[in-house]
């Protein structure tokens, strides 16, 4: 019988044991197509413009094939180790190492076509579906056609051909590598009692409480550094795989001195068996651990981000379109007035003019001589009527609200916010003029778009119209805009926007007042359009690295768990012979498991809370409920292969 023969014969002999592999790979070259065909697809021409589509993508690539490529090697190790007395039992019958060697390849190739063609399928099938959600995430109104990718069709072959072909060559080099000898023995290969080292638990311990506390210190202390951010890391990281072997040791330690639950059948088979096993998967569990914090924290702050962007963007652009303008350049008002009566369809909701006279105070905090505007308080109401972002206020002629159009309340600015609170009053001046107000209440109000404007003193009407006198021609003005559908109006407000000059290169030249201020135009539909087609396509890679991480973790503990049912069976089936019912073995297997795939989420779970928090408390938006959704969704996802491991272990042992 030949090689080719032979490798047919065990690739169809042995596909049950293969069916976990091949779902598994199918899912990741069905994701790897589906991201070539998007990025091959002309039809989404405007993603494609994005500065970060391309380096997204390809970096995403290579986290697949990354992915792929430790898969493949694993999975492909474990099948190999099974059938180390097979392939000794080939040399003994006389076939020689070549043949064994081109047996063990044509096997490799063989399955991983199968699961190539079947993922491409999957990936084709499947393509319309992704990519309409992606267009949806990054809020674009485009029509999707299905289509067959030739160019993602070709990279992905090439691509994964290559993968199989080197894993197929490391693979069948084994017979080469090992003595006869080690093949036989192989399964029956000691395993030794592991001690618990209270040295490196102890350090690991206080390594990671060291970590959790200084991120929550750091945290509630901005600005955090860099230095920090890696210190806390590297603590978490390096305490975690110290302390992962020295816990379970711990752990089965304390349940073993509970004679009444030890000695019960399945707590005593179970507990007994990983106190041997401890060493041998303290490290990978360690690393599956410190992958899942990564991955949780990645996908539950993402998210959160994304789901509350609609909002962040409002209130970073009150108004729908905004733009920067002087006395001196009145005539652009008019050409944008003719533009907005082109558009029939186009209602405006609202507009208004600011006029915002610049003046200069002494910033405590900040240290130095800071410029601002100051705005009457009858324009603030009329743009916070407009806006719904701010609340009216009344003010006497010698109060003020103090706000700042450039921040954005989050702990990063508290501290600002606060210490301009305990100020009583603001001293400014206007040209010559010198004003001293009592500031009655201090806030992070928008009524401007963007950050082109930064301070602002709100005053009584009285007190304004005495700081505009003052002023002369120190005065930049906001002319502002609600529509009542910004994102349908873009065609508009793209034309509007080629009208505004800028500073340094407008069409009518630089501005002659001497502000500092551009004649910016600041949109709703730019920023919302900007925002959305960066997150957008960062949470959906992010989505679907999630699910590679599934199932490359998910697949590891699998196959490792289902390599160490070999050497369990036969002391079930002992145990069976002596009295132990199936449910009590059932329930072994069940405790067993639920340790290995427990202790790594629960670890990294812990590790992404923190994370989380610290994130929390830097960035505007609230995580943590929405990530806990996330992490529940995980929690779920992950659970299913504890459930298939589960299933198919209690199988073997049982059988």
């Amino acid at each position: 019988m030949t090689a080719g023969k032979l490798a047919g014969i065990n690739v169809r002999g042995r596909m049950r044991d293969y069916l976990t592999f091949l779902i598994s790979n199918c899912v990741l070259v069905a994701i790897f197509y589906i991201f070539a065909a998007i990025y091959y697809n002309d039809d989404i021409a405007y993603l494609k413009d994005s500065a970060n589509f391309k380096p997204a993508f390809l970096a995403f690539a290579i986290v697949v094939l990354v992915f792929s490529a430790v898969f493949v090697w694993y999975s492909s190790s474990f099948f190999i180790s099974k059938r180390k007395q097979e392939i000794a039992t080939y040399l003994l019958v006389g076939m020689s190492k070549r043949q064994i060697f081109r047996m063990l390849f044509l096997e490799q190739i063989i399955i991983g076509f199968i699961s190539m063609t079947v993922g491409l399928l999957v990936g084709i099938l499947f393509y319309k579906l992704f990519a309409m959600a992606l267009v949806n995430m990054v809020r674009v109104s485009t029509n999707i056609a299905f289509t067959i990718s030739v160019r993602a069709i070709g990279a992905s072959i090439t691509l994964f051909l290559l993968l199989y072909v080197l894993n197929a060559i490391l693979v069948s080099t084994l017979v080469h590598r090992v003595q006869l000898i080690n093949l036989y023995t192989a399964k029956n290969t000691a395993e030794k009692k592991v001690r618990f080292n209270w040295f490196f638990g102890i350090l690991g311990f206080v390594m990671l409480i060291g970590g959790y506390v200084k991120s929550v210190y750091d945290a509630t202390n901005l600005p955090m550094n860099l230095g920090d951010f890696w210190i806390i890391l590297l603590l978490v990281i390096i305490g975690t795989y110290l302390f992962m072997g020295s816990f379970l040791s711990l752990l089965i330690r304390w349940l073993s001195r509970n004679k009444k639950r030890y000695y019960k059948a399945r707590n005593l088979t179970s507990l007994s068996q990983l106190k041997f096993r401890i060493k041998s998967n303290a490290v990978s569990l360690a690393t599956i651990a410190i992958l899942n914090a990564m991955v949780l924290t990645a996908l539950g702050s993402m998210w959160s981000v994304y789901t509350t962007q609609e909002q962040e963007v409002r209130y970073y652009m009150p108004f729908d379109m905004q733009y920067t303008a002087a006395e001196a350049y009145d005539d652009v008002d008019g050409d944008v007035d003719a533009v907005i009566a082109q558009y029939d369809e186009i209602s405006v909701a609202g507009e208004m003019r600011l006029v915002l006279p610049r003046m200069e105070f002494n910033d405590t905090y900040k240290g130095g001589i800071s410029e601002g505007y100051v705005i009457s308080q009858s324009q603030f109401n009329e743009a916070a009527k407009f806006t719904g972002q701010a609340q009216k206020i009344s003010l006497r002629d010698n109060e003020m609200l103090y706000t700042d159009q450039s921040l954005h309340y989050s702990a990063y600015n508290a501290d600002y916010l606060e210490n301009m609170q305990k100020l009583n009053t603001l001293e400014f001046s206007v040209n010559d003029a010198s004003y001293t107000l009592n500031i009655v209440d201090v806030c992070d109000d928008k009524i401007t778009n963007g950050y082109t404007v930064g301070t602002v003193a709100v005053v009584s009407d009285n007190a304004f119209a005495q700081i505009l006198k003052d002023a002369g021609d120190n005065v930049a003005y906001l002319r502002s805009y609600m529509l009542n559908d910004p994102i349908a109006a873009e065609e508009m407000i793209n034309e509007i926007d080629s009208l505004i000059p800028g500073e340094l290169n407008g069409e009518n030249g630089p501005l002659e007042t001497g502000l500092s201020v551009d004649r910016d135009f600041e949109s709703y539909m730019f920023k919302f359009r900007s925002s959305f087609s960066s997150l957008g396509v960062a949470v959906f890679i992010a989505f679907f690295v999630g699910i590679m991480f599934l199932v490359v973790t998910g697949s590891v503990l699998y196959y490792k768990q289902m390599a160490e049912s070999d050497n369990d069976a036969q002391r079930y089936r002992t145990l069976s012979n002596i009295g132990m019912s199936k449910k009590q073995i059932s329930g072994s297997v069940a405790i067993q498991l639920g340790l290995i795939f427990g202790v790594p989420f629960i670890f990294g779970t812990i590790d992404a809370l923190f994370a989380l928090r610290m994130l929390d408390c830097v960035i505007p938006q609230k995580l943590m409920l929405r990530a806990m959704m996330v992490i529940v969704i995980y929690a779920v996802m992950y659970s299913l292969y504890y459930v298939i491991t589960w299933k198919n272990y209690k199988k073997k042992v049982l059988a």
